[in-house]
Formats: C-alpha cells, structure tokens, sequence
C-alpha cells in the first residue's frame, strides 16, 4: 500500500455454520463453501479521509453477471480515530445460490473524497 493512497486489503473469507445450536466460525482458503452456511469477508481500509463517509458494495457474480447484491452498507465511523487502518466485517447466507463457481467483488467507496477501491476472488458454493 502506497502511503496515504486510499486502498483496501485483501479479502479473507470464512464459513459460519451451526452445529448444536451454535454458530461455528472458520477461515476458509479452499473457497469452498456450503449453501447451508453464512460467507464472512473481512478486509482494512486504508487511508480514509477524517472524517469518512464510507460505503461498502459487495456482489456475487457468475461469469461477467451479479447473481446477488445486497443493499450497500454504511460503515459507521463516529467512533474511529484512527482512519489509516480501519477493519470491516460482514456476511450473507448462501442458501440462494445454486451450486457453482462464483467471483465476489467487495468495493469500498470513501464518499467524501469521490474514491473507491475493490478486490475480488473466486469461490465456489456447494
């Protein structure tokens, strides 16, 4: 990461299942994830404006087509002092997704500066 450019790190993705009545969270470098569970990404924000009007756009596409995207999320930032290094979580069920392979493409926008920054990686549902 170029010092103070605006960036996103890259995505790491897990896998949220129940087992017994309770929510079981694992990391998950195969990518292999079952329709019967939630997807967690995690990535940082770098270098934010202060304050920041942040917004995430996540997307499931199949080939070049979005088969799920959800409504944008605020990212709350009235708490943040420190905008170089911000964490971000979130996750949706896959249980609407037929089986195949997909790409997720997070994109995190800094509304205060017109910016964005994007990753994306390949998964495959089961």
């Amino acid at each position: 990461v170029k010092e103070g450019t605006f960036s996103i790190s890259s995505l790491f993705v897990g896998e949220i299942t129940e087992a017994g009545g309770a929510a079981q969270i694992g990391v998950n470098a195969s990518r292999h994830f079952a329709r019967s569970s939630r997807l967690r990404v995690t990535t940082f924000i770098y270098n934010a404006s202060a304050p920041a009007q942040l917004g995430v756009q996540i997307k499931i596409l199949r080939g070049k087509q979005a088969v799920l995207t959800p409504a944008e999320i605020v990212v709350p930032t009235d708490k943040i002092s420190n905008f170089t290094n911000i964490p971000y979580t979130g996750e949706f069920p896959l249980s609407a997704m037929p089986p195949g392979n997909y790409s997720l493409e997070l994109t995190v926008t800094d509304r205060t500066r017109k910016i964005s920054a994007s990753q994306q990686l390949s998964l495959t549902v089961y």
